[in-house]
């Protein structure tokens, strides 16, 4: 089952390029090209079943990829850029 286009899910190829700078960063393995396409649709609100079918992961995979630690640290440091982004522009509009 093909992933599909930029176009209809929304993800693009820089999207995948910032994960592997965070792989990088965070000194964790990278996930495989279907694993980040499932994690990055989960993370623009789809559920996990969807995700999973969205991305090609068979059922149950999505869960298991979550409770791994490598994903842990990822969904953990992009809550916190975002955090950080949000006190920023929070920040300037006070001055």
């Amino acid at each position: 089952m093909p992933i599909g286009s930029a176009m209809t899910t929304g993800i693009e190829d820089t999207h995948h390029a910032n994960l592997a700078g965070i792989y990088a960063f965070l000194e964790i393995d990278p996930l495989s090209i279907r694993e980040e396409h499932f994690l990055l649709m989960h993370m623009r609100g789809m559920t996990i079943a969807a995700s999973e079918r969205a991305s090609g992961l068979s059922k149950g995979a999505g869960n298991k990829l979550l409770r791994s630690e490598g994903v842990d640290q990822i969904i953990d440091y992009l809550k916190q850029q975002m955090y950080t982004c949000l006190l920023y522009t929070s920040d300037a509009a006070d001055e």
